[in-house]
Formats: C-alpha cells, structure tokens, sequence
C-alpha cells in the first residue's frame, strides 16, 4: 500500500526476480482527489445597481457550475464570473466544483448586501395648529424636516405646532449610503376654533351640509379683488383649487363640487394675501 501526498501522474515499476532472471512491468496511475474550492469576490456589499466579480479558488475542479440569487446573470459555468445586482436585499451564493472524482459544493447564505436609494414618504395628521407627522420612508437611515416656518427637525416622527394658522409647506430629506430623496406637500393649519380669523370680513357657505353643490358667501368688502379659493382635507391636503381671479364684492359665487366623497373638509378663501377658512361638510 501507498499514499500519494498530491493529485498527479505517476508511473509505477515492479521489477519481478527469480534464480533465472528478472522481468519489469510499468504502469501509469493517475491520482485525483474531490475538487477544493472558496468563494471569493471583490466586494460583498453596495448600492445598486453594483457589479461584482466572483473567485473560485480552486486548485483542482475541472468544471463550475454558479448559482447567484438576485443576479444577473443567475447562473454560470465560468471559473470567475461578474455578476450584475439591480434590486435590494439579502443574497445567497452556491457553487459546486467538479472533477473525476466528484463534486463538492460550497453554500454562503446572504453572503451579498445590496442596498438602495431612500425613498422619502409621509403622511400628516393635522389637529388644529398641531401636527403629527406619519414617516412611511423606505430605506432610510436618517431624517431632515422643515416645516416651512423656519423650524426643522431631524426626528423620525416629529410632532409640531406652528405659531399661527396659515398654509404651509412641509419638507422631507432623508438620507442613506447610497444617496438622498425629498418629498415636499402643502399642508392648512387653522386653530380647532374655526370661524372668521378677521372681523371685517364675513365668510359663509350655505346650504352646508350639503352634496357638493354650495354658494360661497363674502361680505365686508366692496370693490373689485383677486380672490383664490382652495379645498382641503382635514388631513391638511389640499384636495381643489382655483385660479386667482378678480371678483366684484360683496360676492355670492356658487360650485360645484359633487364629485367629492362626503366627509369633512376645509374651505381656504385668500383675497389679497389674506386668509379665511370655513368648514365645509358634503353628505351622500
């Protein structure tokens, strides 16, 4: 018996003696062991889209077969593939070597990260002058709020009071390793006491409840003024909106709004830079 240290080629003699002579017989032995192998690569995590290239190691497998999950290409029978990453996540990668002896499979389970843009997303409770922010942002690590009233905030969920009622634009950045994404939306904020916020105008929707279909009422002014009206929700987002025309007041102007669910809503009236709010109820 003999142990060979390495795979190889190797001849064979045996030299056969007796008291006539002797004889030699040759023979070639080849000696193979099953494949051994690592998985290597060139980096293991990034952004997407992000290429990588992969490493064998292998020192006697004659063929690869490659299993990438979440890659392009999902498989391959080169010795050292590239592999293109599009999509987020977690992923395992499977190669089996082989050779004359057999086959031997490596397994390395989310052995690659790939990671995305943020994607800034929020809603917005609005209760009064007071806000509570709804954060539904996707991969992102840190967060940066303005208010839009020169107040800003780096909490997840930030809670907020603005001084005075008003329309106001809230801002959202947030932020990852791989980047930045914003999101901005008009929100009304008008204090729970709703009503006429200046005494020389008089604001009044009639009939209210009512489908959709009102008349808008303006009394205290008399002359000719730009006016805008806007809808909101009582989310604070703004649903309908008008042009800014030039109305004769006092004015009695009717809509048609029926296309609205019934629910509670907010009716903005700005006429030179200032602004009054109603509510507004539409029943089926």
């Amino acid at each position: 018996m003999h142990d060979y240290g390495a795979d190889g080629t190797y001849t064979i003699s045996m030299i056969a003696t007796n008291a006539c002579g002797l004889d030699t017989t040759i023979q070639v032995l080849e000696v193979v062991t099953p494949p051994q192998g690592a998985i290597s690569s060139d980096q293991e995590e990034g952004c997407a889209p992000l290429t990588i290239q992969f490493f064998a190691n292998s020192a006697n497998a004659d063929s690869f077969n490659w299993t990438f999950e979440g890659g392009t290409p999902a498989s391959s029978t080169n010795e050292n593939p590239i592999v293109l990453y599009e999509n987020a996540g977690l992923f395992d990668v499977n190669l089996i070597l082989i050779n004359q002896a057999g086959e031997t499979s490596i397994d390395l389970t989310d052995a690659i990260v790939i990671e995305e843009l943020p994607m800034a997303d929020f809603e917005v409770e609005v209760n009064g002058l007071d806000i509570i922010t709804i954060n539904n942002s996707i991969n992102a690590d840190s967060y940066f709020w303005d208010f839009g009233d020169e107040t800003i905030s780096q909490e997840e969920t930030p809670i907020h009071t603005y001084a005075e009622a008003g329309e106001y634009t809230i801002s959202l950045l947030v932020e990852n390793a791989c980047g930045v994404d914003t999101l901005s939306q008009s929100i009304v904020v008008i204090p729970n006491s709703l009503g006429v916020m200046y005494n020389e105008i008089e604001l009044a929707v009639f009939p209210n409840p009512n489908s959709g279909i009102f008349w808008l009422r303006v009394n205290g002014l008399e002359g000719i003024y730009p006016l805008r009206v806007k809808l909101y929700n009582v989310a604070g987002q703004l649903i309908q909106s008008t042009q800014q025309v030039s109305q004769l007041f006092p004015l009695y102007e009717d809509y048609d709004w029926s296309n609205l669910s019934a629910g509670l809503y907010i009716i903005q009236v700005e006429i030179e830079g200032q602004i009054w709010h109603k509510r507004l109820i539409i029943q089926d």
